[in-house]
């Protein structure tokens, strides 16, 4: 039996730590969060490391994982290896590879017995670095992926260099445009076993003329190779990005309105059929007409000049006057109008834009979540939300905030009426916040979308969300039938989507839904078990540090008077302590960090203490519980009125009691008679 020595790694991304039982585990822990935090693509959630269970007596060999495929690339992979000190800058290569905040360093040795193995003859010595040309065996070494429990036996044209040993690193190029990496695991003669350890597809110059023929090079020059062969891959998450196509657009307005002219059977399907050809040649006249009035063309090829056109035809195609209008008015219910107008190719325009923006921008993909932000009103949930979505654009990001009336016609839709181009009402479907949203997810499958609830418990959640409640599980036994008109526009708006399919629904992967709740407000609308456990819960407490790098609230200041000040944060932690210790009140009621908004110079004034935050502790706090209050007698919220003369002194009076200032002057104690 043979002892074999393992690392234990501990790993930090960011501010989190990561240790576990062995290497792997820890290795395997740290891609599982750093695909958590949108880190790295779902390419490597696939492929990530998979470890063979240890059993009683024997230890899954070396360690070894899977390939790791690197973000968009399918020819490019790393693993790790035999030692922990290999694992460990297989890691940090990544994490450089990825620019993530991370630290990776070994903290400990455990030694681990392996029955019936030879022991590696790992050296004491520094590896070295080999390049070598070969002409065949392309498809060989490309059939096995980076990391299989697999070896290779080369035998080289030329012998193999005396000083070639266990370990060493060989980069094989093929052609010139494809380059393997392998690590020496046995030699026996002139024949060598090889662990392929990544492949990719990329041309760079090594001049290696000779084919078969080992040369010896430094770790600066293997550094240098490495680099430009990895160069184009940090920065090649703009191969993703599709620039829209500005041009030919009068055929692309053909395409788009044939087809949805099709699919809505509208006055123009009548008018033009599916003839493109008769389409463009109306387009071309109304264009004609438009700039010989306007002096400029409607059908641009210019992206930065398209705004300016939307505008422009916004503010021309609806004058009552001139020679447009005169056309227009000519033929049949102002169809050149309408045609060019809000419902058709400014809406064209529109999306085109929407389409390029997202385009340019970014939301990585990541694990979907239905998440409530919970607690105490003040907390800063909706801040919490805003900071977790800081690398979000808010193009990919839809708000809404629900209220007692908020019903699942204002989340999802319902048919509404409508004036169509003829001037007559009709009734259609009109998507409401949570369509959208769904719509854009299903035909955007590259970003994750983002739909924020704000106060989420002040709606009734069962009617709101309707039969939309399943979606919550996110299983995909679970699908929906939704109502019929829902079932209709769906059919319309969504292309092609594995998440909507012959009238059943899914909540797409690439959707989240955030949520905030103020638990002193749980009495609005009780939410019941079945709906709470479809949702992750994060609770937001109250920050009661004085560090202001972290607590920003820790800057506030309640302007007593001219030349008196108290910190807010001493005072929240005063009288939260009282709240807390009244068993009739608890967390809920707390006062939040940002209860009350200060000024840009940090200052709470005295008139907005007593207007919000003593209102709030006298009517929802203190009012229906007199034991343990902060006021004291028989005092009332009016007797705080005139500020000046009597809230000023109740205030020093309270924070006085709260042991928060010292007595600068007798205050006069104000009882009101019932």
């Amino acid at each position: 039996m043979v002892g074999l020595r393992e690392n234990r790694l501990k790993i930090r991304i960011g501010t989190d730590f990561i240790i576990g039982k062995n290497s792997a585990e820890s290795y395997r822990n740290a891609f599982d969060l750093l695909f958590k935090k949108g880190l790295i693509s779902d390419s490597i959630l696939i492929d990530c490391p998979k470890i063979v269970k240890n059993n009683q007596n024997q230890f899954s060999e070396s360690h070894r994982t899977q390939a790791v495929k690197i973000k968009n690339s399918n020819n490019l992979w790393i693993h790790t290896y035999t030692s922990s000190d290999f694992k460990l800058k297989q890691l940090k290569e990544i994490f450089n590879f990825y620019s993530i905040d991370g630290e990776v360093e070994i903290i400990n040795d455990n030694l681990i017995d392996k029955k019936n193995e030879t022991p590696l003859n790992i050296k004491s010595t520094m590896e070295k670095y080999f390049t070598i040309s070969i002409d065949s065996l392309i498809s060989t070494f490309s059939r096995i992926e980076s990391g299989k429990e697999i070896n290779f036996i080369v035998k080289t044209e030329q012998a193999l260099p005396n000083d070639i040993s266990i370990n060493d690193i060989i980069i094989a190029s093929v052609d010139d445009k494809v380059y393997y990496n392998f690590i020496v695991k046995e030699i026996n003669g002139d024949i060598i076993k090889l662990y392929k350890t990544f492949e990719i597809a990329k041309s760079i110059k090594l001049n290696l003329e000779t084919i078969g023929v080992f040369e010896l090079i430094d770790k600066e020059e293997y550094d240098s190779i490495c680099s430009k062969l990895f160069s184009d891959f940090k920065s090649s998450s703009s191969d993703d990005i599709i620039d829209v196509d500005f041009s030919n657009l009068k055929e692309k307005f053909a395409d788009w309105l044939i087809l949805n002219n099709q699919i809505k059977k509208n006055y123009f399907s009548t008018a033009f059929g599916s003839n493109k050809t008769r389409l463009i040649e109306n387009l071309s006249k109304y264009e004609d007409v438009y700039k010989e009035e306007f002096n400029t063309t409607i059908f641009i090829s210019s992206q930065n000049k398209l705004n300016e056109l939307i505008s422009e035809l916004e503010n021309n195609l609806y004058l009552d006057s001139g020679k447009f209008f005169s056309f227009s008015e000519k033929q049949s219910t102002h169809m050149p109008r309408a045609i060019l107008g809000k419902n058709n190719y400014l809406r064209f325009l529109k999306e085109l834009l929407i389409e390029d923006k997202k385009a340019h921008s970014k939301s990585p993909k990541v694990n979907p979540v239905n998440k409530i932000y919970f607690g105490a009103p003040g907390t800063g949930k909706s801040y919490q939300i805003t900071q977790d979505l800081k690398d979000v654009d808010l193009i990919f990001q839809k708000r809404v905030t629900f209220h007692p009336e908020y019903d699942n016609t204002s989340f999802v839709g319902g048919y509404k009426p409508i004036t169509d181009i003829n001037g007559d009402i009709k009734y259609e479907f009109v998507p409401q916040i949570f369509t959208n949203i769904y719509v854009e997810a299903c035909n955007d499958s590259k970003h994750q979308y983002y739909l924020i609830i704000e106060e989420i418990n002040r709606g009734n959640c069962a009617e709101i969300f309707g039969e939309l409640f399943q979606l919550l599980d996110r299983n995909k036994d679970y699908k929906i039938t939704p109502s019929n008109e829902l079932i209709n526009y769906l059919n319309n708006n969504i292309s092609n989507s594995e998440f909507y399919k012959e009238g059943k629904m899914l909540l797409p992967d690439n959707l989240s839904v955030l949520a905030t709740m103020n638990t002193s407000d749980q009495s609005l609308f009780p939410m019941d078990s079945a709906f709470k456990r479809r949702w992750e819960w994060e609770y937001i407490p109250i920050n009661y540090s004085t560090d202001s790098t972290i607590n920003k609230s820790a800057l506030f200041n309640i302007r007593l008077d001219v030349s008196n000040t108290v910190k807010w944060i001493d005072f929240i932690d005063k009288v939260n302590f009282k709240i807390k210790d009244n068993p009739s009140l608890g967390m809920d009621k707390c006062i939040g960090n940002y209860f009350v908004k200060a000024t840009a110079s940090n200052e709470i004034s005295i008139e907005t203490f007593i207007h919000k935050v003593i209102f709030y502790l006298w009517n929802d706090v203190f009012k229906d519980e007199p034991k343990n209050s902060i006021f004291k007698g028989k005092i009332t919220y009016q007797d705080f009125f005139p500020i000046k003369d009597k809230g000023e002194k109740l205030v020093k009076s309270i924070f006085y009691d709260l042991n928060i200032i010292e007595p600068t002057e007798l205050i006069e104690e104000t009882n009101t008679e019932a």
